[in-house]
């Protein structure tokens, strides 16, 4: 259990979070395929940034 982790990475952790699951929703849901691909590819660079913040892999990102 991660005890302690710093507030900037924690807010920049929630951040994206909330992009992540935006994008998930437009990627699931889109209209077209093109805006499909647009927010999957934008996911998988986020995703990779994300995994960079210090303690990200102790962070519980939501999967719903």
């Amino acid at each position: 259990m991660l005890i302690a982790q710093s507030t900037s990475a924690k807010d920049s952790l929630q951040h994206y979070q909330d992009t992540l699951q935006a994008l998930q929703n437009q990627f699931f849901k889109g209209h077209s395929d093109a805006k499909k691909i647009a927010a999957n590819e934008k996911f998988n660079r986020l995703i990779g940034e994300a995994l960079k913040v210090t303690d990200s892999f102790d962070f519980d990102f939501d999967s719903n």
